[in-house]
């Protein structure tokens, strides 16, 4: 079944106040968990803040001259351990999702945002299960101005 992308508020509201209380990478598939939603994403990431980009999904074990591999798991889970979600967004037009995280109430100035890149016009990127049941799919985003979202009793989405 096909849901409209407004009906990502729910999910917003569900996500809100939440921290990154895991990361894993195994077998080429980055898993960021936050309360009991996992965010399972396939394609590229990148943790950015008002400077720019931080790091990405594509710096894992390169060494950019640095003398030893970067772990990109071990920087996003330090640059995002006191921040918590205040808000998430979805790009209709490239299937991206957008988590912004904020360490306090009303300190946007030091805001870190987490995208999770589309990088097929075909194939979704991105999938959330809720953690008690890794089977039990949430969402799947797809690009191009779908969703697809199987009927979940903590998220209210209607039909079109």
């Amino acid at each position: 079944m096909r849901y409209a992308v407004k009906h990502l508020n729910d999910l917003n509201k569900t996500l809100a106040g939440k921290a990154l209380e895991a990361v894993q990478f195994e077998q080429l598939v980055w898993s960021f968990r936050f309360g009991n939603y996992w965010i399972n994403e396939c394609a590229s990431w990148r943790l950015c803040d008002s400077d720019g980009i931080y790091i990405t999904s594509e710096d894992h074990e390169h060494s950019f001259g640095v003398g030893y591999p970067i772990d990109a798991k071990a920087e996003i889970e330090g640059q995002l351990s006191e921040y918590l979600i205040w808000k998430m967004e979805y790009i209709q037009s490239t299937g991206d999702l957008k988590l912004m995280f904020k360490r306090q109430e009303n300190d946007y100035a030091t805001s870190k945002y987490l995208e999770v890149l589309s990088v097929s016009s075909g194939y979704e990127s991105w999938t959330m299960t809720k953690s008690d049941d890794p089977n039990s799919l949430v969402l799947i985003g797809q690009p191009g101005n779908q969703i697809d979202a199987p009927i979940h009793q903590e998220l209210i989405i209607q039909d079109n």
